[in-house]
């Protein structure tokens, strides 16, 4: 049976990516399947239109304009319009491998009673050739920065085959997506662990990374101001929605907690405690980009991130607790 396959793009002024991401495609084997290409554009206003006209001569390709949509928004669209029995969602700032479409196909369609998405390998890398920026793409992979993701291909999981708790970028059945009515539009953050776990519960099936299907992602937050800035939102976010919490989210705050009674009754070792977290993270750092530079840097982001991301959760709660206070 010749399964056809949906390709969902949402984007916002994303025109310097967007010209990379179809480059990938074309190098692809795409044009072994049946396919489309959905481009769900939030009404950019940059180059983006001369970007579609340039690759309309050689895809598939429509384009779904929304106003004021955001990802989720778009993704339901896309969802809405596809003709497709797969549905693959790639970011503009994505990119694929050559045989992507074969791998994740067929692990999907002869694994159907097992899993009911299966998602790629995700080399995150930087697109500036600043040691800042590549610190950041290399320590975004690591476990130790914000809890371990197996989709990410780093150090820890350079080679991860297996049934996982979340993907990016996968290969859906697209009846599973509309039997769940899709994203939930209402939630400012983690949509996408949202959809996965409906998805989950409804199909009773599990999740599939494979590293046999590898895309790279370009990271956005490449400074550690940026990336400190990000860990402060989902923290926030964290507390406020505490329904797709993971063990690992729990840990920041947990440390600092309990660093905090040390320091107050055990000066002595908690200072020791200190140490050896400094330690873990430098090494950590050290071996996702194997640089002598990538240690100060990795002293610096490691706990930066853990520390905005513990006070991100206590004004998520702030903000929670005021909330019901209005409402009593």
């Amino acid at each position: 049976m010749v399964f056809s396959v949906t390709v969902c793009i949402p984007a916002f002024n994303e025109a310097e990516n967007l010209d990379g991401l179809f480059e990938s495609l074309s190098s692809s084997d795409i044009d072994q399947f049946n396919y489309e290409i959905l481009l769900c554009d939030s009404g950019s206003s940059d180059d983006t239109k001369k970007i579609i006209i340039k690759w309309k001569k050689r895809f598939n390709l429509r384009v779904l304009t929304s106003d004021g949509a955001n990802a989720s928004r778009n993704l339901n669209a896309g969802i809405s319009e596809a003709r497709g029995d797969f549905f693959l969602r790639l970011d503009a700032r994505s990119r694929v491998s050559m045989d992507y479409f074969t791998v994740g196909l067929e692990l999907l369609s002869s694994n159907r009673d097992k899993y009911c998405a299966v998602g790629p390998s995700v080399e995150v890398y930087s697109s500036k050739n600043e040691v800042e920026s590549e610190c950041m793409a290399a320590f975004y992979k690591s476990p130790l920065l914000m809890g371990p993701s197996e989709y990410k291909r780093s150090y820890f999981f350079r080679r991860f085959e297996g049934v996982v708790g979340t993907i990016y970028l996968g290969f859906f059945w697209l009846s599973d997506l509309k039997a769940i009515n899709g994203f939930n539009t209402a939630m400012e953050r983690k949509q996408d662990i949202d959809i996965l776990s409906r998805l989950v519960a409804h199909t009773g099936k599990g999740l599939y990374c494979s590293t046999r299907c590898m895309a790279q992602y370009k990271l956005k937050h490449d400074s550690v101001r940026e990336i400190g800035y990000r860990a402060f939102v989902q923290g926030k976010f964290m507390s406020l929605d505490m329904r797709n919490v993971r063990p690992a989210h729990i840990i920041p705050i947990s440390g600092l907690v309990l660093g905090g009674l040390l320091l107050f009754k055990y000066p002595a070792i908690a200072i020791l405690a200190l140490v050896l977290y400094l330690f873990c993270v430098g090494v950590a750092g050290f071996i996702e980009r194997r640089r002598l530079t990538s240690l100060p840097y990795a002293l610096i982001t490691f706990p930066f991130v853990h520390v905005n991301y513990v006070v991100g959760n206590f004004v998520g709660l702030c903000i929670k607790f005021y909330s019901r206070l209005k409402v009593n």
